[in-house]
């Protein structure tokens, strides 16, 4: 079983380490990421000696179109399935399995799981309730199309399936850190016309001057969480992975 997980990264190193390393202990072992051709930070020296393929993203950068491009690529390295995953995005199994036991055991008419996401503060803090929106896998097919977000995928034919894998998002990991995930959003907005429907909740943070953007996340920081850790597997002993 040949799960590619794919995605495009702008200056993550500081977190992706973290998730390419969990996605391993979860079983999946193919990658096909692109980097930002603007990233500033180790984000390309890393990955190049991680995973392979690298490539560098298109500009201007259009999400569901390059995601589409990396799931195309994955698919003609023989993947089965496609897992679309952001760097702050932690996948697990909701029983215990790993991911790549999950994926195995399903019969043939599934071809797309949806998997819910929760947000957290820390790694062992999350938000109680889920995200409006959660994310999708699926079984990769030449007509595919990623829609922004990751959120759903176009032309792919069978059943789907729910509750069976989860993200935990660990979005901001300081207060540096969301002010930069701001910027980096504004950035994007003013790079296309991205369509109002797309980046909401990001759109409306890049609006926000900083005055705002310190009272956001202070009011972030009053948010309910409970504790339920990350379900982590991957290298905890490694350098500079906690």
């Amino acid at each position: 079983m040949n799960i590619v997980a794919i995605t495009t990264v702008k200056n993550e190193a500081d977190i992706l380490p973290k998730t390419i390393s969990h996605l391993q202990g979860e079983g999946i072992t193919s990658f096909v990421i692109s980097v930002d051709r603007t990233s500033t930070d180790s984000t390309w020296d890393y990955l190049l000696t991680a995973v392979s393929p690298v490539l560098r993203s298109e500009i201007p950068f259009h999400q569901a179109d390059e995601m589409t491009r990396l799931a195309h690529i994955a698919y003609h390295l023989g993947a089965d399935w496609v897992l679309p995953f952001d760097a702050d995005e932690f996948w697990v199994g909701t029983d215990g399995q790993t991911i790549h036991n999950i994926i195995e055991a399903l019969p043939p008419e599934i071809s797309t799981i949806y998997a819910a996401m929760y947000q957290h503060v820390t790694f062992e803090e999350r938000h109680p309730n889920q995200k409006p929106m959660g994310k999708v896998m699926f079984r990769p097919n030449p007509n595919m199309l990623i829609e922004w977000g990751n959120h759903n995928v176009a032309n792919i034919p069978g059943e789907d399936i729910h509750g069976i894998i989860q993200i935990r998002e660990l979005q901001y990991q300081s207060k540096p850190h969301f002010f930069a995930k701001v910027e980096k959003a504004r950035e994007l907005f003013a790079s296309w016309d991205v369509p109002r429907a797309f980046g909401h909740h990001m759109r409306r943070l890049a609006d926000m001057d900083d005055v705002a953007l310190d009272q956001e996340w202070d009011k972030m920081l009053t948010v309910e969480t409970i504790v339920d850790p990350i379900p982590y597997k991957g290298d905890k002993d490694r350098e500079g992975l906690w």
